[in-house]
């Protein structure tokens, strides 16, 4: 009755079962563009109707953002994003609006700085080339990869993103959507992931939801 409830028979999105989940469900969307997420799919509807049946859990659920691997030109674009989440690991826990637990529960680092020194050995502005060492991070990253590592490369399909603590705001999805779009982007780009970067394309596309956000 519950999953009928959320969702009346709208085609986007479908609920199913979740290991990690004790007592609720999750939904589920079907691929969509930002665009779509933003102007089409009615979050103010989905999410109240969440609330109302209570599905409301301070602790725990998480949002999981997955790209297609298509997107991404090589797998220097990714070995980025696997670097940025290590390497900035604390702002990136801000961000998500995660605790310390639930992050090193759900959403492992590969190498993260402030836990290895191997971390060391992948600085990018040490002077090494910046290809080789993103693609020995990669590789290293790899061998070490399961579902629960904050960036999933396991699927053959999709890089999935797992930080981000569950929200019933319409406002706060659309800044993670927003913030996801804009690190992809400068992953497949030559520029290094950084905040200045982000913050920068995150003006210029005018995403009012992630600038505004108050954990960004």
């Amino acid at each position: 009755a519950n999953v009928r409830f959320l969702v009346d028979k709208d085609p986007r999105f479908y609920c199913k079962h979740d290991g990690s989940l004790n007592n609720g469900l999750e939904i589920v969307t079907h691929p969509a563009t930002l665009n779509y997420h933003l102007t089409q799919f009615n979050w103010e509807k989905l999410l109240s109707r969440a609330v109302q049946k209570r599905y409301d859990a301070p602790d725990g659920a998480g949002i999981h953002v997955h790209v297609s691997r298509a997107f991404f030109r090589n797998r220097i674009a990714i070995a980025k994003l696997l670097y940025f989440f290590d390497a900035l690991r604390q702002s990136i826990r801000i961000f998500s609006h995660r605790t310390s637990r639930d992050l090193n529960n759900w959403a492992k680092g590969y190498f993260p700085s402030s836990y290895d020194e191997r971390m060391e050995g992948y600085k990018l502005e040490d002077g090494l080339d910046k290809t080789d060492s993103l693609r020995q991070y990669f590789d290293d990253c790899e061998e070490r990869a399961e579902h629960h590592y904050i960036v999933n490369i396991c699927n053959r399909s999709t890089v999935e993103l797992r930080c981000f603590h569950s929200s019933t705001d319409p406002k706060r999805v659309h800044s993670i959507l927003e913030f996801v779009d804009v690190i992809t982007d400068i992953a497949n780009s030559t520029e290094d992931i950084s905040w200045a970067a982000i913050d920068r394309v995150a003006k210029e596309r005018n995403y009012q939801s992630l600038l505004e956000d108050m954990y960004y």
